[in-house]
């Protein structure tokens, strides 16, 4: 793994970067309209559960997932293989990381974030660094937080 600072100044230079951040933002809004208003005031009302969600848990699962499990995967010729894009690594990864939201989450949603855990592990790789998909988990989880405020 590379130093933050090399990690940071590539990941301000990488395109991808700043696609994912508006595609997040935009996806945001459409939570704000789409979802029920205020689903999420009582996360951000508990300074406990808002810390964990934009702190915590994208430290612990981009470190589990995208460190331990996508790492030990990489280190596999299978695991490096790519099909549409998608190394077989990240594909494995991420369906283990939607599989876990199964215990918190309906059905649905859980698949939802096969998504954003594909693009959490393409960052992993194309950087390979955890710094960029814990960055952006912090985000998305910022977005929908802040999705959730709607009024109502």
């Amino acid at each position: 793994m590379t130093p933050i600072a090399p990690v940071t100044r590539a990941l301000l230079r990488d395109p991808h970067f700043y696609i994912v951040v508006a595609g997040s933002i935009l996806t945001g809004l459409l939570l704000w309209w789409w979802l029920p208003a205020g689903f999420a005031r009582s996360v951000a009302a508990d300074p406990w559960r808002l810390a964990s969600m934009l702190l915590l848990y994208p430290l612990v699962e981009e470190w589990v997932f995208r460190g331990v499990l996508q790492g030990a995967l990489l280190e596999r010729a299978w695991g490096r293989r790519h099909r549409l894009g998608i190394s077989q690594a990240n594909l494995l990864t991420s369906m283990a990381f939607m599989l876990l939201h199964l215990v918190n989450h309906p059905p649905l949603r859980a698949f939802s974030i096969m998504v954003p855990s594909l693009v959490l592990g393409h960052f992993r790789e194309r950087h390979d660094s955890l710094l960029p998909p814990m960055l952006l988990h912090s985000f998305f989880n910022l977005t929908y937080v802040v999705a959730g405020l709607g009024s109502g």
